[in-house]
């Protein structure tokens, strides 16, 4: 968001100093002498380029605004697919977990108490790992999304001037995330 709007700050520099310039270089033909034919010409020729001139760069700038928001609601969509198909894999997967290790419980209950409590020791570290497999899964796919999204951009992304946005953008989606992810265990 921060680059669109700086890309339009420079859009509208760039248009005002073309309107300063195209001033300046009326400003200095400003004597009373009668204007010749060639001169008015000249005029209505600085009228039509200013008309056309301020046109385009409207034009141009709602061209950049809407590719804009395509890529901005590109980006979400694809992030947001990963990230349930990410979640319907981690609790698949943790279901069939938490069955077994309940089923290899029920087992070890009956036969020992000791055993029991070893089984459930055994079913905390399994969770545990389920949940830092999928978090790096998340992870991963997050990053191949962002690479991709980036070099879509990469034409005019100035990255050091971005990197803090997007690294705090991810980091706070991230935590999210997780939060999603130990809810949806638990």
């Amino acid at each position: 968001m921060l680059f669109f709007i700086l890309l339009l700050v420079m859009i509208v520099v760039v248009i005002v100093l073309i309107f300063v310039l195209l001033l300046a270089l009326d400003k200095k033909d400003s004597s009373p002498k009668k204007p010749t034919p060639i001169e008015l010409t000249n005029a209505k020729a600085k009228e039509q380029f200013n008309t056309v001139l301020a046109e385009q760069t409207m034009s141009l700038q709602k061209k950049l605004l809407t590719s804009a928001d395509d890529i901005n609601k590109t980006f979400i969509v694809s992030l947001e697919k990963i990230t349930n198909t990410q979640l319907k894999e981690f609790t698949a997967a943790t279901r069939v977990i938490l069955q077994k290790t309940m089923t290899d419980l029920q087992s070890v209950a009956s036969e020992n108490t000791e055993a029991a409590q070893q089984a459930r020791v055994t079913l905390a570290t399994v969770t545990t790992e389920a949940k830092v497999t999928a978090m790096k899964k998340v992870d991963s796919q997050i990053a191949e999304l962002m690479i991709s999204y980036l070099v879509e951009v990469a034409g005019t992304l100035d990255y050091q001037q971005q990197k803090d946005y997007l690294y705090t953008a991810l980091d706070s989606h991230k935590d999210e995330l997780k939060k999603d992810i130990e809810k949806s265990v638990v």
